[in-house]
């Protein structure tokens, strides 16, 4: 009930599912936003929040885990 994916998009969420999990938006709630403005951003948070699980991952592979 804590979870708010508006704050913590973006990083590591503990979880017993899996070693790694990233909390982001459904990629469809780009094309929602209200304004092509509105999109942009939300893209660009959508982009970030991919590169950052892929960093993660890569990290992780060195890792070993």
């Amino acid at each position: 009930r804590s979870f708010r994916v508006t704050q913590q998009r973006g990083k590591p969420v503990p979880s017993e599912l899996a070693p790694l999990v990233m909390a982001t938006v459904h990629p469809s709630s780009v094309l929602r936003a209200p304004t092509d403005e509105e999109r942009h951003a939300q893209q660009r948070l959508l982009v970030r929040d991919f590169r950052r699980l892929a960093a993660a991952l890569r990290s992780a592979a060195v890792r070993g885990r």
